[in-house]
């Protein structure tokens, strides 16, 4: 029996078949096999088509989809709650269906938490891309910034890319989902990613630091 623990990889799309086949694949190719994707879908193109031929050539993987009656549009807050209360892994991730893992995302980083217990929540540096997937640079991420998370969350911009954290499904028990965008403040927006990154600070969780490219932001249209 695969004593390796699962691992939940939650994707949120909102049209962006363009981008899916890519997305689900770096997961496919993951050197780490033991995973779970669960695909938030609220599109109206083409993308469950993708998903489903890619879940039929691979039988064998734990692939699974939801719909969030309320719509992507909203934020990314509602979708990745679903997959929050539908996961079984022992650590979460998350991953934008626009963006992509490098094939040892998920080796490296259950290895760091096995073998650094104390580490709550980690996260990487990443590969920007653009919309053709070439690389335009590797946004460096300063190691240093996990001696004051908090602080450095709060005085510089979010350096903690959403798709390159791993954290333990045990930090949802105790601090909670995700807030829904408009319930954060009726009138200052803040990202909901950056919110939960504060509160996981604010509990006295271990943010750690991998500080290598794990993954390709790709810079688009629509996400810049």
């Amino acid at each position: 029996m695969d004593k390796s623990p699962l691992v939940s990889v939650v994707i949120t799309n909102y049209n962006y078949q363009q981008y899916l086949e890519e997305c689900l694949q770096s997961v496919l190719n993951q050197t780490y096999q033991n995973w779970e994707i669960l695909l938030i879908d609220d599109s109206t193109d083409d993308s469950m088509a993708i998903f489903n031929q890619l879940k039929k050539e691979n039988p064998d993987q734990q692939m699974r989809c939801f719909h969030s009656p309320e719509g992507s549009p909203r934020g990314n807050s509602i979708p990745i709650n679903i997959g929050i209360k539908e996961m079984k892994g022992k650590y979460f991730t998350w991953l934008s269906s626009d963006e992509s893992w490098l094939p040892e995302k998920l080796a490296l980083q259950v290895k760091y938490m096995e073998e650094n217990p104390l580490a709550d929540m980690l996260f990487s540096a990443e590969y920007s891309v653009n919309s053709m997937g070439d690389t335009l640079d590797i946004p460096p991420v300063d190691i240093a910034f996990e001696s004051n998370i908090l602080t450095n969350l709060l005085y510089h911009n979010n350096f903690i890319s959403a798709s390159t954290v791993m954290l333990k499904k045990d930090i949802f028990d105790e601090i909670g989902p995700l807030i829904v965008e408009d319930e954060i403040c009726p009138f200052i927006w803040v990202g909901n990613d950056i919110e939960y990154w504060m509160r996981v600070a604010v509990n006295k969780f271990n943010i750690h630091c991998i500080p290598l490219p794990l993954i390709k932001n790709r810079l688009h249209e629509t996400n810049h």
